[in-house]
């Protein structure tokens, strides 16, 4: 294998059968900079389980649970990006007229605001459990205002919206538990 990995989604994992030093080319990183786990071996190759990250030339960040801790900047800037992206889902919950989802998520976005930490966590459990925001479709049969032709799209949209604030909020709920 002479050549790096296609892109992959943001935070997905790949298995690849190849070196340390292979990889170290293709990123152009040094030993001991990148974050490498090894997740099994047998007695006939070791497979490497390696996190796509832009350090790698790969895409997207390292996910939630990645091996070093992030600096004051990376955790502001992380901040920024979930505040963003929860005011968006707010907003296109608002448009398709999901009150009881988007005025929770306000309530919410606000703590968050305010940089508690307690918010995150109350942020991270509308994702869990039965009748959940990840259980949630907009549709005009759940009295949604959205066209049937639409419904899909919107759901899409809904759906990246989630992923990404659910993503940014567990990686900023790790970072917090470490300090």
């Amino acid at each position: 294998m002479s050549e790096p990995p296609e892109r992959l989604a943001e935070g997905s994992l790949q298995r690849l059968d190849v070196s340390q030093e292979q990889m170290f080319r293709w990123s152009g990183l040094k030993a001991g900079d990148a974050p490498v786990r090894v997740v099994g071996a047998d007695q006939h190759r070791r497979r490497r389980c390696v996190p796509t990250t832009a350090r790698l030339g790969l895409a997207g960040p390292l996910p939630a649970d990645r091996l070093v801790s992030m600096n004051d900047k990376e955790l502001e800037e992380r901040q920024l990006r979930l505040e963003t992206t929860l005011s968006e889902l707010i907003e296109h919950l608002r448009e398709h007229s999901e009150h009881h989802w988007a005025d929770t998520l306000q309530l919410i976005a606000r703590g968050i605001a305010d940089e508690s930490a307690l918010s995150v966590d109350r942020l991270l459990t509308a994702f869990g459990g039965m009748g959940s925001l990840s259980d949630l479709v907009v549709s005009p049969a759940n009295g949604h205002t959205v066209r049937e032709s639409d419904v899909e799209a919107v759901n899409e949209r809904l759906a990246r919206l989630r992923a990404a604030t659910w993503a940014e909020a567990r990686a900023i709920r790790t970072e917090l538990r470490r300090r």
